[in-house]
């Protein structure tokens, strides 16, 4: 990647990363949401089985603190209920029926989207988008230790 390409990068994930946001927002005011709780509920509608805070946070990708200020919301507004363990780490939540009529409605919006946004470009080249983008992530977590890490002389 050169200079004038990692530019274009940062500029373009930035804008994705913003459009996304105001999209999940979006969706979610109707129901008293912000857009942190996008990406649990989706989570939960496809473990039906239920999981973990922990779990939940690997899956989403969100610190811990966060995925338990979420559940702790989508639990007090009855989307998401736990079963009672007597430690809290344990806890397994699942989407209430009600929780699971508005994830559904979230998949079909988030449907919408992604068909309208991947419009008329080919499955293999969104594939190849999305196995390149994988990659260039990747390179990015672990250029931070070999740039940036205390115990590397390179900086």
């Amino acid at each position: 990647m050169t200079q004038r390409g990692f530019d274009r990068f940062s500029s373009l994930i930035g804008t994705i990363s913003k459009g996304l946001l105001k999209l999940k927002l979006t969706a979610m005011r109707d129901y008293g949401l912000g857009s942190a709780h996008t990406i649990c509920m989706r989570i939960l509608s496809e473990n039906t089985k239920g999981l973990t805070q922990n779990e939940i946070s690997k899956k989403s990708d969100v610190d811990k603190a966060q995925t338990s200020r979420v559940l702790g919301e989508l639990v007090d507004k009855g989307y998401v209920f736990a079963t009672d363990t007597d430690k809290i780490y344990n806890k397994i939540y699942r989407l209430t029926d009600v929780g699971m009529v508005i994830a559904k409605d979230i998949d079909r919006r988030v449907t919408e989207i992604c068909n309208y946004v991947s419009g008329d470009i080919p499955d293999a080249d969104m594939e190849a988008f999305y196995i390149t983008l994988e990659k260039i992530s990747n390179r990015i977590l672990a250029s931070e230790k070999v740039f940036f890490d205390t115990g590397n002389n390179k900086k």
